[in-house]
This record gives C-alpha cells, structure tokens and sequence, in this order.
C-alpha cells in the first residue's frame, strides 16, 4: 500500500463461519492517502464494530440461503447452477450443494463457456436440457433475468432463486 502513497490505519483479521462446517478467513484494512500536510490522524472509533456486525450478518443470511437450498433440493441429488458468478463460487461450499451433484454450471456470458468445475463445463443458457434437474438461479442481483430466459427456452426444469 506505501508504494502507492497509502498507509495502513486499522488492520483486523478473524475467522468467521460461512457454514458451520467451514470458516473462512476475513480481513479489513483502512487507509489513508500519505500527505506532507501534517494533518492529526483520527480514529473511526464505529468502523471495526459496522465491519464485523456487516460480517456477522452476511455469514447470517448465507445461513438462511443455504436452510432454503437445503428445503429446496431435498428431493434432488442432481443440480444445475446458472450464473457462474461470485455467489455461485460461495455456494458451490455450502453443505447443501457440495453434497450433491453439479451436472452443468451455464452462464449468459460466453467469456465463461469452456471453463470447468469439477470437470463439469460451463455451456450456455440453450445447453440445458429441460427436465425435472433444478436449476439454482446463483445470482442476487439477475435472478429475474434468470427466470425469464429460462421461460423463454420453454425450460421446464423447477428453478430455485436465492432469495427463497
């Protein structure tokens, strides 16, 4: 950071659970752009506890998506992620999937066709063959997005939204 005229100001790390079999590691740095001016540096005394409770709350809600997913593919051993995005990569540790079988990873993007997980490539959306396979729509922000292009392809496949 000092080589781009940055210095550190507050530095934490810890250890918080995505899933209660899985931790992962977090860590939060504050900086301040270096200055000749002698400007007296002060605290954010609230900034650590707004951190940690932001944390705590994401480790709460990925809790509640991976209860749904859990609910939600009860029946299925097999699962179709489409939205091979950030959420998709924190899902994939979930108990709820990684216990069960990615048969496709498809994405809207076609710079992603051709990457692979687990030996499972990701096609495009017209790749999926309709049928009784939920697909897990892995995106917050696009599931819309998701569930009408599935309906335009006339997929009849159960879709499973995270924001159950």
């Amino acid at each position: 950071a000092s080589r781009f005229g940055l210095k550190t100001i507050s530095e934490i790390s810890y250890e918080a659970p995505l899933t209660e079999e899985v931790l992962t590691s977090c860590v939060a740095v504050a900086w301040t752009r270096s200055s000749s001016l002698n400007i007296p540096e002060q605290r954010d005394n609230d900034l650590e506890a707004q951190l940690i409770a932001f944390a705590e709350k994401s480790v709460h809600d990925m809790a509640l998506v991976s209860e749904g997913l859990e609910l939600a593919l009860s029946v299925s051993s097999e699962y179709i992620v489409w939205g091979v995005g950030e959420a998709a990569l924190k899902l994939l540790a979930l108990p709820a999937l990684n216990s069960r079988e990615a048969v496709a990873y498809v994405d809207g993007n076609p710079t992603r066709w051709g990457f692979r997980f687990g030996g499972v490539p990701v096609m495009a959306p017209s790749s999926i063959s309709s049928g009784s396979t939920p697909i897990i729509a892995c995106s917050f922000i696009r599931a819309n997005s998701i569930v009408e292009a599935a309906c335009r392809l006339g997929l009849i496949n159960p879709i499973v939204r995270l924001d159950l």
